[in-house]
């Protein structure tokens, strides 16, 4: 007996071992970037966000991805870029949003009452919420045509003006959501924001399609967002435990500005008890100024990037411009009637541009020849214009031509782009691409960084 109970202590000895070592393992630092120190653990979750994602890279590359994504951070900090309104904005909206989730999730588990500090510092974090009823017609990706899904909303919306209230719902099946800023689309939110309580609104047009949506309720304060959601639970153990949650919010003053119950304070306490909304909070600000650094630099060199600049890159980089396909490069010219169309295709096929040729055709057949005649210099790709594609592409098109007005071509295919202007878009975003990888290059000489490998490896 008294072996066993030696065996039962030096198990559970070797488990808090165990245990103690794997925080301190945690705990460790993984990162130090121009003196600041990230843990194994916040690398840890940060990667796990990661696999979450479409994008799978391994552990070594995506510790190279997230040790520039901390540089052009500190990059942002050095230009001062974290006082730019929209950013300290976005970030605040964001912080708010996550800090009042995460007590709402802690509130319902019991597991921060008697923390008087944390309980007033909920409206802080608060933002408003929406209950609503939605309906969702999906529009695909890239979809030009739109017309068929704008006809059924059109559709069922008039359809749900006639029903009452009660049918509404059976009849329609509508998705019932509580949701935030954070939870929908900023473009579907915008409109949210405007909506009528209570009945039916106009189908609004989103990127992922329409959306027929009813507001039923407006919490504003998180007073009523908590007795929603205590609504919404079946077990009567959280429902005990958030009534007497909201019994001891009753008591204090949720609207005191007395030190103890700042921001700052509530940020202190989060961080303690819920590392990983410290982590997310950390993964945004850094996301923001490494976006706004990019901003930043591209902006810089897009400035000095003139024509002078883009010849050089292209000269120097030529093989790298391929069209995957021939593009049509020349002059194409509108007419009235096909006469004065092919009169007009041979005398400004031998100008520059279309400045040079409006000056030409002014003088052959006077000032008022511009409002007539139309003249386009370009390069053209398949699909750009129907006469092209079926004259040089051989693509016959599925629509009727305009017979009021004539065209006519004059030019050539060519497989690549012959000059930067060929391509200047392409051309541009390949020199500011080259240009951000220097930078980056440039980022990790002038910051001092380390990168715990073992500590690293071993949390994994």
């Amino acid at each position: 007996m008294a072996i066993g109970k030696c065996k039962a202590f030096l198990c559970i000895v070797y488990m808090l071992l165990v245990g103690q070592t794997f925080a301190r393992q945690q705990d460790a630092v993984a990162m130090d970037v121009a003196g600041s120190q990230i843990t194994a653990a916040e690398i840890q979750y940060a990667y796990q966000r990661h696999l979450e994602g479409d994008s799978l890279l391994s552990i070594q590359d995506f510790v190279e991805d997230y040790l520039d994504l901390q540089l052009k951070a500190c990059y942002a900090l050095r230009h001062r870029l974290d006082t730019l309104p929209e950013v300290r904005d976005e970030y605040a909206a964001f912080e708010r949003s996550l800090l009042f989730e995460t007590l709402v999730d802690s509130a319902c588990l019991g597991s921060l009452r008697g923390q008087p500090q944390v309980n007033q510092g909920w409206d802080v974090a608060y933002q408003e919420k929406y209950l609503i009823a939605d309906i969702h017609i999906p529009v695909r990706q890239k979809c030009t045509d739109t017309s068929a899904a704008t006809r059924k909303s059109d559709s069922i919306y008039q359809s749900l003006k006639q029903l009452t209230d009660g049918d509404r719902m059976l009849t329609c099946q509508a998705d019932t959501l509580c949701v935030g800023q954070y939870d929908v689309l900023p473009s579907f939110y915008e409109h949210l924001k405007h909506m009528k309580e209570g009945v039916w609104n106009a189908p609004i047009a989103v990127e992922d399609g329409y959306h027929i949506v009813k507001v039923i309720r407006r919490m504003s304060t998180s007073s009523e967002f908590l007795a929603w959601k205590l609504s919404q639970r079946t077990s009567t153990e959280d429902n005990d435990r958030l009534l007497a949650f909201l019994e001891g919010c009753k008591k204090l003053s949720l609207h005191s500005t007395s030190s103890s119950l700042s921001l700052d304070t509530f940020r202190t306490v989060i961080a303690k008890v819920y590392p990983q909304t410290a982590f997310r909070l950390n993964e945004c600000k850094t996301h923001l100024l490494a976006y706004e650094a990019v901003d930043y630099f591209k902006d810089s060199v897009s400035s000095v990037a003139d024509g002078d600049v883009l010849s050089r890159h292209f000269k120097k980089n030529k093989k790298r411009f391929q069209w995957k396909e021939p593009r049509f490069k020349g002059v194409m010219v509108i007419a009235p009637n096909k006469h004065l169309a092919d009169l007009a295709i041979k005398v400004v096929s031998r100008c520059r541009n279309e400045e040079a040729a409006r000056i030409v055709l002014s003088r052959i057949y006077g000032a008022d020849v511009t409002k007539t005649i139309a003249v386009c210099f370009g390069i053209f790709e398949k699909g750009d214009d129907d006469y092209i594609d079926k004259k040089v592409y051989g693509v016959s098109s599925s629509t009727e031509s305009d017979e009021l007005f004539h065209k006519a071509i004059k030019g050539k295919l060519c497989k690549r782009p012959a000059s930067y202007s060929d391509d200047e878009e392409a051309v541009r975003q390949d020199y500011l691409a080259r240009q951000e990888t220097e930078w980056i290059r440039s980022l990790r000489k002038e910051y001092p960084y380390s990168i715990y490998w073992d500590t690293i490896i071993k949390n994994q």
